[in-house]
């Protein structure tokens, strides 16, 4: 007796590995460690918006995975140009903040905040914003 393989099962167990490769190969994307060093803001802001869609992942909430090492560049070299940076530049260079929020110092008075998260609300990068400039970056972990 010939055994015979339905088309139709062979063809949706195709598409089934198929899809589940390239959903594992996204997924995968804040894991590949991939030289970082002399690239654009622009070209780090593009890696960061593709990765941003998968930081809820295992790969990407590790230390060290290459979306926090893409926001700590980005915040480096923000930092670096001290107050030249516009919001506008930011945003097109790292899209819309996920949040935003004032916070009030003795010092400089109150001030707004562009919120970036790396790890849902605890982990996040924030701007402070000045005048419509970027005055500098810092991360708030929770240190889990």
């Amino acid at each position: 007796m010939k055994h015979m393989i339905n088309p139709f099962i062979l063809i949706a167990t195709m598409l089934l590995c198929f899809n589940m490769r390239a959903q594992r190969a996204d997924t995968n994307r804040c894991c590949i460690d991939r030289p970082l060093e002399g690239l654009s803001l622009e070209k780090l802001g593009s890696k960061y918006r593709q990765m941003k869609k998968y930081r809820n992942t295992d790969c990407c909430q590790s230390s060290g995975s290459n979306i926090e090492k893409v926001m700590d560049i980005i915040k480096d070299s923000v930092n670096i140009l001290k107050s030249k940076m516009s919001i506008d530049k930011l945003k097109e260079i790292m899209g819309e903040p996920d949040n935003i929020a004032y916070e009030k110092n003795e010092k400089i008075g109150k001030y707004k905040c562009m919120i970036y998260y790396w790890r849902s609300g605890h982990d996040y990068l924030s701007f402070r914003v000045s005048k419509k400039k970027v005055v500098g970056g810092i991360w708030f972990n929770a240190w889990e």
